[in-house]
């Protein structure tokens, strides 16, 4: 007998894009995230200076599986109070307690983590 295993839908986000324009980006649920795409950012995260406790940690998060122009520009423009929100639903809709919502591989912040890929 086999097991049927789900998938998952991505969590989606209406931020603003300009006057009176709305850009829809998404980002993974907390525990669907692959470790490559873990890995990647937190490699970007150790290169930009930028502590796992930092809310700018969910603007790598977000330009890591948003990647168009128009999107990543969206994104670099939010403010912190609209980082926070998004690391609070983002954290409700993946029913992860708030403060658990950004992975982690264990590895002290001050190591690098061994044999980094980068997400496909």
């Amino acid at each position: 007998m086999a097991f049927d295993i789900p998938g998952f839908d991505n969590i989606e986000f209406n931020i603003p894009a300009g006057k009176d324009k709305k850009i829809t980006i998404t980002i993974p649920p907390v525990d669907c995230l692959y470790p490559t795409d873990v890995t990647a950012i937190q490699n970007e995260a150790e290169k930009q200076h930028i502590g796992n406790d930092s809310v700018e940690i969910m603007r790598l998060f977000l330009l890591h599986f948003n990647n168009t122009q128009a999107k990543k520009d969206a994104i670099n423009k939010l403010v912190q109070r609209q980082l926070v929100e998004i690391d609070r639903i983002w954290s409700q809709e993946s029913d992860i307690p708030l403060g658990e919502s950004l992975p982690s591989t264990g590895t002290p912040s001050e190591e690098t983590p061994s044999s980094p890929t980068p997400s496909e």
